[in-house]
């Protein structure tokens, strides 16, 4: 019953059309683009956004800032994250940054939170 009224409450306040502002955005600084960087440009930064609430339990959108590594594995360890992945409905990107994630709550339980 909580979650169906916070859920209606929530959806009355946060609507936003996030294509609609990728278009805004691009329309004020008066970019002319392809269709093609138009959906890079939104899967790079507007797909990025996160809801993020303060102490003060305010909620702010935040625009996550996206860093890439590379790695070297084996190619029979790559196959089985693969494999996980698959099973998990998930790429082998969103596997590892979930083990990644994982092992970072895992730290800070024994040796606490991780101040950046």
């Amino acid at each position: 019953m909580f979650v169906s009224a916070l859920k209606e409450e929530v959806e009355g306040m946060i609507s936003l059309d996030t294509k609609e502002l990728c278009d805004g955005i691009i329309r004020s600084l008066r970019m002319e683009i392809s269709s093609t960087e138009r959906s890079n440009y939104y899967n790079k930064y507007i797909r990025k956004l996160r809801l993020e609430i303060d102490e003060d339990g305010i909620m702010r959108i935040k625009i996550m800032a996206v860093k890439s590594i590379s790695i070297r594995i084996d190619e029979e360890m790559l196959n089985k994250l693969h494999v996980v992945a698959d099973y998990e409905g998930r790429t082998a990107n969103s596997q590892i940054l979930i083990l990644i994630r994982d092992a970072i709550e895992k730290y800070e339980e024994k040796h606490g939170k991780i101040e950046i």
